[in-house]
């Protein structure tokens, strides 16, 4: 029988003298390569599983497990996820005879129509109240409609032209009532209803019948323009209190 390599060297090594510490080093050596062979075996038979990947979507970290425990326990130095609740603005193109017949829409109502446009301050400036006052009154009969009269009748700026500034300014108001762009331009609208400047605002009874103007048009020295706080909202009041008794 033909010897290996590895019974060659056994032999040679057992073949020549035997002193003690060789034989302890022999035996040494013997033990050191079973054991390998037995961890080399147990590798093959059982081996070594990867951990499976974390999905994303399934775990989370500690951080971020323990901040969804602190904001659901009510936390208040928890930030809870930011909710949108503001409704959006809607604006509408129409003439002027359409915009004036709206009066009869909304039978048993109160409405105030507010013209504006965004190339007058003082209409802007006092624009804010008459968001306030369709917040407080309009579970309580208030209508409120804002008619912009941006277009001018210039041939090269139609009333789509005023459409985006418009918008944008009654987005930041949160002007979530009746918006409308005219397209009767704002010199037939005053010659018409015989206006001599915007601001005005027509206050309409549950009839549609008009109860009041307020405008600037008989100011006299030293008379202040009329405003919401001080003219509109008290009327408004009174007109409400008076037609639900």
């Amino acid at each position: 029988m033909k010897r290996t390599s590895g019974s060659v060297l056994f032999t040679a090594f057992v073949e020549a003298p035997m002193t003690r510490n060789r034989f302890w080093i022999f035996l040494l050596t013997i033990t050191i390569g079973a054991g390998c062979v037995n961890e080399y075996e147990s590798e093959l038979a059982h081996p070594e599983e990867s951990p499976p990947e974390q999905e994303a979507s399934d775990k989370s970290s500690p951080s971020e497990a323990s901040s969804e425990q602190e904001i659901a326990k009510g936390d208040p130095d928890a930030e809870a996820p930011k909710e949108t609740t503001e409704a959006p603005v809607f604006l509408k193109i129409q003439n002027w005879d359409e915009t004036y017949a709206l009066r009869t829409k909304h039978p048993g109502k109160v409405i105030v129509m507010d013209l504006w446009s965004t190339s007058c301050p003082p209409c802007m400036k006092e624009f804010p109240k008459l968001v306030s006052l369709h917040r407080r009154f309009r579970n309580k009969g208030l209508v409120c409609i804002s008619v912009s009269c941006d277009y001018s009748g210039r041939k090269s700026r139609p009333p789509e032209f005023y459409v985006e500034r418009v918008t944008d300014f009654l987005t930041k108001q949160q002007a979530t009532f009746d918006n409308i762009l005219l397209s009767t331009d704002s010199t037939t609208v005053t010659d018409s209803i015989d206006l001599a400047a915007i601001p005005a605002v027509y206050v309409f009874d549950r009839e549609g019948n008009v109860a009041k103007r307020f405008d600037n048009d008989s100011l006299e020295d030293g008379q202040m323009p009329f405003t919401y706080e001080d003219d509109v909202i008290p009327f408004v009041e009174g007109l409400l209190k008076t037609n639900s008794e």
